[in-house]
């Protein structure tokens, strides 16, 4: 199974560098030599990108990164948007409450409500994506919602549910 690691974000000067946001906190990840695996424009076709530069921008998130064969800004902004793919490191176990991306998108998130009973619980969206943050990821839910990842309170891998619990009165401000 290949995880999203990064996306590329946008080109980065003359030499065919590109910006990519990580959606991974392994700095290993972002070394010289590693190889991303990428859905092409084409379908059904995958190609690799192998990192021959690369350098830390401002942000904890995001590298400036020079792969090989990208030599020229256009083809650099042919990248734009690409998800960058690899095989998982390892079967790190995870503290209590860090997820797995993978583990979290397509997944319906429901509002305890300050309730005792997972029965009760409202129905909120299902996860679009996870958006990094650096106060707390955001569960995405693609219907102009975002959800603090501080906020979950479990996680059923099995039924696809995620339970959270929302402090009182937030979800409504956008409601008036």
């Amino acid at each position: 199974m290949l995880l999203e690691i990064a996306r590329i974000a946008k080109p980065h000067g003359l030499k065919g560098h590109v910006n990519i946001v990580a959606l991974s906190n392994r700095g290993e990840r972002f070394q010289v030599g590693q190889t991303f695996t990428t859905e092409s424009r084409l379908p059904n076709r995958l190609v690799e990108l192998t990192i021959l530069e690369v350098k830390p921008s401002a942000t904890k998130f995001d590298y400036y990164v020079l792969f090989e064969g990208i030599t020229t800004p256009e083809q650099a902004l042919s990248l734009k948007g690409v998800v960058l793919l690899a095989e998982p490191l390892d079967d790190k176990v995870l503290d209590e409450k860090e997820y797995w991306v993978h583990d979290l998108k397509e997944c319906t998130v429901y509002d305890l409500v300050s309730l005792d009973s997972y029965d009760d619980a409202k129905e909120l969206g299902v996860v679009q994506d996870v958006l990094a943050n650096p106060a707390s990821d955001l569960l995405d839910l693609g219907n102009n919602l975002l959800i603090p990842i501080t906020f979950v309170k479990e996680l059923d891998k099995v039924k696809k549910r995620i339970y959270v619990d929302i402090p009182d009165g937030l979800l409504s401000i956008n409601e008036d």
